[in-house]
Order: C-alpha cells, then structure tokens, then sequence
C-alpha cells in the first residue's frame, strides 16, 4: 500500500494519487507540521512545485485492524519545492481504510529525524538603527524573536538559520584591537545574505519600501533569477528566486 502511495509521489502522477487518496485524506507536513488537505498535495505534485527524485522506505511495519491499516516506517526522501533541493529523512504513520474494495490513504503524518550531527550556523549583523533593522528584515519575511543583552540584540527568525541584529554605533571600533571602526555607508564585504523568495518583483518592492537601494536590473540565470541591493545600514544583501530544478540546474557532482 506504501509503495503505491511513494511511487505515485515520485512519477508525479494526479491520477495514481487521486486512486490512493480517501476524498478526506490529510497531511501532516513532515517540514513545517502544517496541515495538507488532499485538494492542496494534489495541485501541488501535478504543478510540480512539489517534486520528489527519490522516497526510500524501510523499517515497515504494517498493522492490520478489520478493514483499518496503520503502517509505521523510515524514509529517506529528496526533492524539490518550489525549485529549492531539500532532503528530508523521517518516521511516518499511514492510516489506510477499506473503502469501495481497495485501501485509501486517509492520514499520514511525519516526523523529521534529526541529523546525527550538525554545525549550527548563526549570522550577526551590526546596525545602527535596530528599530529600523528589525523593520527592514521583518520585511523580508523574517519575524522577532528575543531581544538579547538588555535589548542591544533582536534574534530574528523563519530563516533557516536565525539572524542576530546587533546595535553598534557607528565609529565604534569593529575589531579588537582597534585598527578599524563602524562605518555603515555603503561597503564590501566578502559574506553577504541571500533571501529564496517566492516572488521577486514583490521581495523587491517590500526591500525599496523599508529603505534598501536596488544596485541594478533583475538577472535571469538557468537555476533562477537574482537581484542585488543594499540594506539601510550598507550591506549586501541578494534576493533569489529558483525555478526549475534551482541549483541542481547548475551542479557538477559533490565528493
């Protein structure tokens, strides 16, 4: 019943999910934990803004009870939302149900397994305005967090890493021994931000909005398009939009 319900996720098939599905089947978001109605993972493996290269099952275990089914197991799967890669590998629950003479998926729920080690990566970025910081990337599509170190440091999160906005005054020194100091006019630096939007021309007009300068035209690439702007505080800043398969357009192997 599970392999049926992976190889039509993978092939991309409405039709064979439509067959798998119960009409009041839902989804419980193995990324996000949201809910997914049947309608919705429909429109979205048929657009193919949902796309799965690889579901691997194994540890299933299927549990019988009259004309109830619920299976458990792990899987490793890769794909693409919106074009941006993602891998996942998680503990499921199936619920099938007998209906018309044959079993229909009407729930299944996931459960991320966490990598066995990882690096947390955090960015810092110095402002002078942090009121005006927290607006600028709240704009972006990030959200306050904490306030931090008697409220020179606002956390910043829904990025895949959380951003740290530190109030620095400029003309303060910026390195220990004091060879250098603040200085937010414009200035290159070798790590900048990329923010993966859905819209581009709207990410645009929300960063114009709250007081970044756009550096140029829209550049159309094969994984995608990209803009590059400075933020209020004379950082660089890029908006990207994947299409397609995104960097995967681009990629050459990886050791």
């Amino acid at each position: 019943m599970d392999r049926r319900f992976f190889a039509a996720l993978v092939e991309g098939s409405r039709e064979a999910l439509e067959r798998i599905l119960a009409d009041d089947f839902v989804l419980i978001d193995v990324m996000s934990g949201g809910e997914v109605p049947r309608a919705q993972l429909l429109d979205l493996v048929a657009s193919r803004q949902l796309e799965f290269t690889a579901i691997d099952p194994a540890e299933v275990r299927v549990r019988p009870y009259g004309t109830t089914a619920v299976i458990t197991g792990r899987t490793e799967m890769a794909g693409r939302f919106g074009g941006v890669p993602f891998v996942a590998r998680s503990r499921y629950t199936h619920v099938f149900v007998e209906q018309e003479g044959g079993w229909r998926l009407v729930a299944a729920q996931g459960t991320q397994i966490a990598p066995e080690s990882t690096i947390a990566l955090l960015a810092n970025v110095d402002v002078d305005d942090l009121e005006r910081a927290i607006e600028f990337y709240r704009r972006l599509g990030l959200r306050p967090g904490r306030r931090l170190f008697a409220g020179a440091v606002a956390e910043m999160l829904g990025g895949s890493s959380p951003i740290y906005l530190l109030a620095r005054p400029a003309g303060s020194p910026a390195t220990g021994d004091g060879s250098a100091s603040r200085d937010y006019r414009r200035h290159w630096t070798p790590v900048h931000l990329d923010f993966v939007v859905d819209d581009l021309e709207g990410a645009v007009g929300r960063a114009r909005a709250a007081g970044a300068r756009i550096e140029g035209d829209i550049q159309s690439h094969p994984w995608g398009r990209m803009v590059t702007l400075s933020d209020p505080f004379g950082h660089g800043v890029c908006l990207l939009q994947f299409v397609g398969r995104g960097y995967d357009e681009v990629a050459t192997g990886s050791d």
